[in-house]
């Protein structure tokens, strides 16, 4: 019985999918703020921690500036105009987008 419930699941992701191709609804040129994830930059801890805070202790926790494009597995912001930061999507806590 455990078997068929596992093999059913498994079908099911199958036609659902598990692509990481999913890309962010977000227009280039539009200015956003991207939150890495707090455990990649070392700043994971039991007291809680506000998702859309800048900084811990000093060290910065985002990236601001415009939206280029979405590679599927990273997303491209532009710091300045000499400086693009290339960031992985399964390092990111949340986009935050000003419409």
């Amino acid at each position: 019985m455990k078997i068929k419930i596992l093999l059913f699941l498994f079908i099911g992701f199958l036609f659902i999918g598990c692509s990481s191709e999913n890309k962010v609804d977000i227009n280039s040129g539009d200015y956003c703020k991207v939150q890495i994830k707090r455990n990649i930059l070392g700043a994971s801890t039991k007291l809680p921690i506000s998702p859309t805070t800048e900084n811990i202790n000093g060290a910065q926790t985002c990236v601001k500036g415009k939206f280029i494009k979405d590679t599927g597995k990273f997303i491209v912001i532009e710091k300045n105009s000499h400086q693009n930061c290339w960031i992985s999507k399964e390092n990111i806590l949340l986009i935050q987008v000003n419409k």
